[in-house]
């Protein structure tokens, strides 16, 4: 069984070496994508002039202050998928694709109570960590601040602060970085590639970058549970070697959480940038609210959202530090279908990399060789463990 595992390992330490090797060629230029998106400024967001998405009828999809380009998709709280084809001014005109089905590919029963049945959490990651940071630290909520941005650390931080402390209390070991990257200008994702990259040290199981959008009050505002709350929405970078596994994880937590706490992810931007999210392929960058909704309205979303999370990636807990037991044939076959994704990219990646660049492709492969040989170590006692 172990000597299967050693392909497996080396094409995944392919697909982490051409973006993590140290000096390896392309690796700068991946960086520098995160560079190529822009949202408003302060004096924007003051005059109100948000980004708009219409459907074919010119029916609004969603306010943003995101800047729309042609190739952006939205998958809606419903789980329609649109496409901007183009932009006038800033209006996105979109047309529809597809629907995705809500309903579950196989059926969890360990959830009780109805709530989330039909869904299957992804379970069997080892760490049992989560990693969390804010690339803008200053976004603050209007209500309370009285601005949109401060220099410093804003309410973002005080979002994410609420975000560990719920995930630390159900058993979860969160690390929260809250380093500063300002300004608030494009350079931020580039600075905040080394608080990432230490972060990736730490091997969590899931990044969680977390922000606040510009937009009307009432373009995040839902009842969720009887309250009303922050909605949540979900970035993902088009421009990103992980990109296929990043929207299969958004999609399918998106789902997940659509049966634990109905209306409270509003939806998916699929948008031109990377967002550092070619370092791990569950890395998300969230949009908690938007500037006009009150802090504790988004404290109330990210509570509910660090819930669907726990219980997305781990499981229901039998106790405060447990974990409930998990039938062999209950395991994880969302965690199997996105390392199959990631497989898959990264071969094809690959063999267009060794196409083009034959000596620096052979350098990988020595490097790759080293860090599969790491990682079937890691395995080979990960698995001694499980058999005691």
């Amino acid at each position: 069984m172990l000597n299967g595992l050693r392909p497996i390992a080396v094409a995944l330490a392919l697909v982490l070496g051409v973006v993590l090797v140290p000096g390896a060629p392309g690796s700068t230029a991946v960086a520098g994508l995160a560079e190529q998106f822009d949202e408003l400024v302060d004096r924007e967001i003051a005059e109100e002039l948000y980004y708009r998405m219409v459907d074919e009828e010119g029916r609004t999809i969603i306010h943003t202050g995101r800047r729309l380009e042609p190739g952006d998709q939205y998958l809606s709280g419903d789980n329609r998928l649109y496409e901007v084809e183009r932009v006038e001014g800033r209006v996105g005109y979109a047309r529809y694709l597809r629907t995705f089905s809500s309903e579950p590919e196989t059926v969890f029963s360990g959830l009780g109570g109805g709530a989330g049945v039909g869904t299957v959490p992804v379970q069997g990651l080892p760490n049992r960590r989560i990693a969390v940071y804010h690339t803008h630290n200053g976004e603050s909520y209007f209500p309370e601040r009285g601005k949109v941005n401060v220099d410093g650390r804003g309410d973002v931080h005080r979002v994410g602060k609420v975000f560990r402390e719920t995930l630390e209390e159900q058993g979860v070991e969160v690390i929260h970085r809250e380093d500063i990257h300002l300004p608030h200008d494009r350079g931020a994702y580039r600075r905040a590639r080394d608080t990432a990259l230490d972060l990736l040290a730490e091997e969590p199981d899931a990044i969680f970058d977390i922000h606040r959008d510009a937009a009307p009050w009432y373009a995040y505002a839902e009842k969720v549970d009887g309250e009303w709350v922050a909605q949540i929405m979900f970035v993902v970078g088009r421009q990103n070697p992980h990109f296929a596994v990043n929207r299969s994880f958004a999609f399918d937590l998106k789902r997940f959480i659509d049966g634990v706490h109905p209306g409270l992810i509003r939806g998916v931007f699929i948008a031109n940038g990377n967002y550092n999210q070619d370092l791990h392929p569950l890395k998300l960058l969230l949009e908690v609210g938007s500037h006009e909704n009150t802090l504790r309205a988004a404290k109330e979303g990210i509570t509910r959202f660090a819930e669907g999370v726990r219980l997305y990636l781990y499981g229901p807990e039998t106790g405060p530090l447990g974990r409930a037991p998990v039938q062999e044939q209950d395991r994880a076959p969302v965690w199997r279908n996105i390392l199959l994704v990631l497989l898959v990219v990264g071969v094809a990646g690959g063999g267009f990399y060794w196409l083009n660049n034959p000596e620096a492709a052979k350098h990988l492969v020595k490097e790759a060789n080293k860090r599969a040989a790491t990682l079937t170590a890691r395995i080979r006692g990960y698995l001694k463990q499980k058999q005691r």
